[in-house]
């Protein structure tokens, strides 16, 4: 599937990401390859161990924010607490 529609948050604000889904989804998801295509200032995105095996991919393609890291990691409340433009998404 593929969008074509990028909010203005993603380009002019999004700065934190965190996305963590069950260990037991195995199919491949787009949504981290999404944000690091189109977040403008992404400063870090985090995932969780379930996209280990996407992590050499994601960080291999051309993001759109030099200043953007991949993390692989659970970060804690207080690690994201100062994060004013945080977004986590969390699959069922």
């Amino acid at each position: 599937m593929k969008v074509s529609y990028v909010p203005e948050c993603f380009l002019s604000s999004l700065e934190y990401v965190n996305l963590f889904t069950p260990t037991t989804v195995t199919e491949p998801m787009n949504l981290p390859i999404y944000f690091v295509r189109n977040c403008a200032v992404l400063k870090e995105l985090v995932l969780n161990e379930s996209f280990s095996n996407m992590i050499r991919k994601i960080k291999r393609i051309p993001r759109l924010s030099q200043r953007c890291e991949v993390l692989v990691g659970t970060p804690t409340y207080e690690d994201v607490s100062h994060k004013h433009d945080l977004l986590s998404i969390m699959y069922p």
